[in-house]
């Protein structure tokens, strides 16, 4: 009988079936033990990021409730969680210096670098890192050093004085425009950066990124408001703000209260009526409704009361703000009672000279008057003569009531001329033709002017300048000069019994005017005050003419001179602002005869 083969003294079928009970046996608690070690490695996992999340959960929290003052610390001491936690060496949270090749470390973990951030030295050039942050993507660098490329030299250096093994480095957009990032480094290992632990960083990331973007925002907020509350309350003009809804005052400045006497405890709080700064209701409308419709103002010249019921010039501006989101108006006031004084007084003088002008043209115009009156009434007899024959010449009698009728409007003309000139009226600023102010001038001075055998020239430009003027105030200059000129030449014998009057243009933008005599001229030693109010080099002259003159030539932002002429004489010569183009040319014009 044969005999059964065995396997170390066990029968093969037996010894066969242990083996595979045994690697049975051995497999299944291998299998155990990879499950064992997956469980326990994957609830590692789970524990770290539930327990990153729960940080970053808290450090979102710290950074929503932080004031502007903690902020920085907060942040601060978010990056020391996550170094501690994650076992880093550094955590970094930097910026990325708008059109260069350097960042600019804003919160670090290292205490010797927030020192330098105090001293604003920590600026560090990396050209190649700026150059990445284009991408947008993270760069994960397990062996630092061994992971840069050849050209980042700067980025080598830097690792190798920080004796950095691994770093991530993750690029942040804020929605302010600002390019941030945040970078994060071993010191002792190298390390591997998995997509998760990639994916929680950037989280973290964003959430400090926001955060010094808001933070940002309310210093510069907090820095305007700083800027505006200095400004309001040390401005020389008197400013006060007050609520669009219902207009009640919510704040003065130092300058409105010396100016309408009330505090800001007696202002505050109350409405603008209630202190009596209205002089009406009614203005108190006008002005609200100008408000609504315009939503601003732009020197809008108002007149209000003080506590002491003075009355107070003022333009006021006014422009919409928001306080807390609401709708509130800043108002600023400009006191220009002083000035509103002296126009008055200016405007008052320039009246009483015209009055004076119009005393010394007394006889020329009387004859100006006269003159067509004594020829409507010699028309009107003869055309009564006419009337009384058996045929009356009706044409002849009809070209007789046109010459009364012409005469008539001229001495509607002359008396409407005059009218104008005793007006007292403010100053207004209208498209005026030189040449035609000139020529009714020596037109109204002609009578005047024939009376003292004196001849008026006009040499006018060909091209008829055109300024902005008032014309009664222009006229009220030339008539002046004309007869301080006429007077120049009544008592010196000159052979030459002229005056010339000249318009000519002044460069582009400027039209001049001369009135030139052939007098004994003005005393050398006399003529830097020549303008002065009161100053006159006649006997019966009142010192007004040429001061009120030089006032209204200002008041047309122009300039006037005078100066004594080597062939004799003195010329006055005034230049004011033009309204038009070039041109060249003269044309004459004579008004008057020679003696």
């Amino acid at each position: 009988m044969p005999r059964e083969s065995t396997l170390l003294g066990m029968p093969r079928n037996m010894a066969l079936a242990s083996l595979v009970i045994v690697l049975t046996q051995t497999g299944l608690i291998v299998g155990l033990l990879v499950a064992n070690r997956r469980r326990k490695r994957l609830a590692r996992e789970q524990g770290e990021r539930l327990r990153f999340e729960q940080i970053l959960t808290e450090i979102s929290g710290d950074l929503v409730e932080a004031s502007v003052e903690t902020l920085d610390n907060a942040i601060c001491h978010a990056l020391e969680k996550v170094r501690v936690m994650m076992e880093f060496q550094s955590c970094m949270l930097f910026e990325h210096v708008r059109d260069t090749q350097v960042v600019r470390i804003l919160y670090h973990t290292d205490a010797a670098v927030r020192e330098a951030i105090a001293r604003r030295e920590a600026e560090i050039p990396m050209p190649w890192l700026c150059a990445q942050f284009q991408y947008r993507k993270a760069i994960p660098l397990a062996h630092a050093l061994q992971d840069l490329p050849a050209d980042a030299r700067e980025e080598q250096d830097y690792v190798r004085v920080k004796n950095i093994k691994s770093a991530l480095i993750i690029p942040l957009h804020s929605t302010d425009g600002t390019t941030h990032g945040v970078s994060f480094c071993t010191g002792v290992a190298y390390r591997e950066w998995s997509d998760t632990v990639i994916s929680q960083l950037h989280a973290l990331g964003d959430v400090l990124s926001s955060s010094v973007s808001r933070h940002r925002a309310e210093m510069e907020l907090r820095l305007s408001e700083e800027r505006f509350s200095k400004a309001f309350h040390a401005s020389p003009s008197a400013m006060v703000i007050f609520r669009a809804r219902d207009e009640t005052i919510l704040d003065v400045n130092e300058s409105w209260e010396r100016q309408f006497g009330y505090t800001y405890a007696e202002a505050a709080g109350h409405l603008p009526e209630e202190l009596g700064i209205y002089r009406s209701e009614k203005e108190r409308l006008r002005l609200g409704s100008l408000v609504d419709t315009v939503g601003s103002l732009r020197n809008h010249e108002i007149t209000l009361r003080t506590r002491t019921e003075r009355e107070v010039v003022a333009i006021l501006s006014l422009e919409t703000i928001s306080i807390h989101d609401e709708a509130c108006y800043i108002a600023i006031f400009h006191d220009v009672t002083d000035q509103r004084r002296v126009e008055e007084m200016r405007q008052s003088m320039v009246h009483v000279s015209r009055l004076a002008l119009v005393g010394e043209l007394t006889a020329s115009i009387a004859h100006e008057i006269n003159q067509p009156l004594g020829a409507i009434l010699s028309n009107a007899e003869a055309a009564e003569m006419l009337m009384e024959t058996e045929n009356p010449p009706l044409d002849d009698i009809r070209q007789i009531l046109a010459d009364i009728r012409k005469d008539d409007l001229r001495a509607s003309q002359v008396i409407r001329h005059i009218r104008t000139l005793v007006r007292r009226a403010p100053l207004r600023l209208l498209p005026v033709q030189v040449n035609e102010v000139v020529l009714d001038v020596l037109k109204l001075l002609s009578t005047d002017a024939q009376r003292r055998g004196i001849i008026l020239h006009g040499d006018l430009a060909a091209d008829e300048p055109e300024i902005s003027a008032d014309r009664v105030h222009l006229q009220q200059v030339l008539i002046n000069l004309i007869v301080n000129a006429m007077d120049a030449m009544k008592s010196n014998g000159t052979t030459i019994p002229i005056v010339d009057v000249r318009t000519w243009r002044e460069g582009p933008h400027g039209v001049s005017v001369s009135v030139r005599d052939h007098g004994h001229g003005i005393p050398e030693d006399r003529l830097p005050q020549i303008f002065e109010s009161f100053f006159t080099t006649k006997v019966e002259g009142m010192g007004l003419g040429l001061a009120m003159a030089r006032s209204i030539i200002e008041a047309h932002r122009g300039s006037i001179a005078a100066r004594n002429l080597a062939e004799g004489g003195a010329m006055f010569t005034f230049t004011l602002p033009s309204g038009n183009g070039n041109g060249a040319g003269t044309r004459n014009a004579t008004i008057g005869r020679s003696s």
